[in-house]
């Protein structure tokens, strides 16, 4: 295994759901205070709380996109592959992507005592 799923196995999956809450709930406020930044038509197979989770773990983890697919199947048990999380990633509006980030940061310094995130 890479060094990378190595690391991840010291943040527990209640940890993971915790992540995965908080972003839902950041992305929900998100979109609430921007409702045009919602894009129409169909839904993604993957929601985009799991494409956020998947990019602040990259970010903190500082991995690979085929480490970061065995990471995310490692936690939740499914995940997007290394190609889909990349093309997504790209897709991400920027704006929510800064937003998520910096209150996951803030408050992930909180709860679990780590330094924030560097944009």
């Amino acid at each position: 295994m890479s060094q990378g799923v190595v690391n991840m196995k010291y943040i527990s999956n209640k940890d993971v759901s915790f992540l995965l809450e908080l972003i839902r709930k950041l992305a929900t406020q998100f979109y609430n205070q921007n409702p045009s930044a919602k894009r129409p038509g169909r839904p993604p197979a993957y929601p985009i709380e799991i494409i956020l989770l998947a990019a602040v773990l990259k970010l903190h983890f500082n991995v690979s996109y085929r480490t970061l697919e065995l990471m995310l199947k490692d936690k939740l048990g499914h995940s997007p592959n290394f190609s889909t999380i990349f093309y997504r990633f790209k897709k991400i509006d920027p704006e929510l992507l800064s937003f998520v980030i910096s209150k996951t940061a803030e408050i992930c310094e909180k709860v679990f005592n780590i330094k924030k995130y560097q944009l």
